[in-house]
């Protein structure tokens, strides 16, 4: 005999991807915060965008975080990103790993621009 859905479950099956005012409300804060969270890679990014004001969210991508905020991130967490500059390639820490050594890098890059934009004033 087949399952009768009851209007809830009928609900949940057609809801494939949530709205940002679905998260929003559902969530508790706001959008600026959402696209924070998304930018750190602390919540899932978009899974469908189609211009400005389309934008669309995996359901089950949002219901994984809300189950385990804290796993997710740490399940998809990136690993150290290579940015490529003039210098070659620069391995750069996480910026959740420690805000202490991202301040010195960027002094040291600082240092670098300094002697290379001194260098480039000279004739040769």
């Amino acid at each position: 005999m087949d399952a009768v859905p009851t209007p809830k479950t009928a609900i949940v099956q057609r809801r494939a991807l949530y709205t940002q005012r679905d998260i929003t409300e559902r969530c508790a804060f706001s959008k600026s915060h959402l696209y924070s969270l998304i930018s750190r890679n602390h919540f899932p990014a978009p899974a469908l965008r189609d211009g400005p004001r389309f934008t669309r969210w995996s359901a089950s991508a949002v219901e994984a975080w809300l189950c385990d905020p804290a796993g997710w991130v740490a399940a998809n967490a990136k690993s150290a990103s290579t940015v490529p500059n003039l210098l070659g390639d620069v391995q750069l820490p996480d910026l959740a790993t420690d805000k202490a050594e991202i301040r010195a890098i960027r002094r040291q890059m600082a240092k670098i621009r300094k002697l290379l934009a001194a260098t480039a004033e000279v004739p040769a």
